[in-house]
């Protein structure tokens, strides 16, 4: 799951070239740790999601979707507790998900 947002910063739009970084879930939601601690829970429509404890700290598509700075930035220090390039989840309970689903915290 990662923050659409933040992608159409890291590629200067919002179109296909967001959807090339690979992730699943593109939400508008607020994905920080200090938002989302490990094990959270977020609900979208009835499928269950669990934050996992695997830091997301980009790959080396990352770094070929977005560039060496973009790649940089995501894993500079002060900035993986923001979750930049996103976060893993385990499935709870599995639903169907569409594009403009509401996405809520449980816990």
């Amino acid at each position: 799951m990662t923050n659409s947002k933040v992608m159409c910063c890291f590629t200067g739009s919002c179109g296909e070239e967001v959807d090339a970084c690979g992730d699943n879930l593109y939400v508008d939601f607020n994905l920080t740790e200090q938002h989302l601690r490990v094990g959270a829970r977020i609900k979208v429509v009835s499928a269950v999601l669990e934050v996992s404890d695997v830091i997301n700290d980009a790959c080396g598509k990352s770094a070929q979707c977005f560039g060496a700075a973009a790649f940089k930035f995501i894993r500079a220090p002060g900035n993986v507790d923001q979750r930049l390039r996103g976060l893993f989840c385990s499935i709870v309970e599995s639903d169907e998900v569409n594009i403009g689903d509401c996405v809520e915290l449980l816990n």
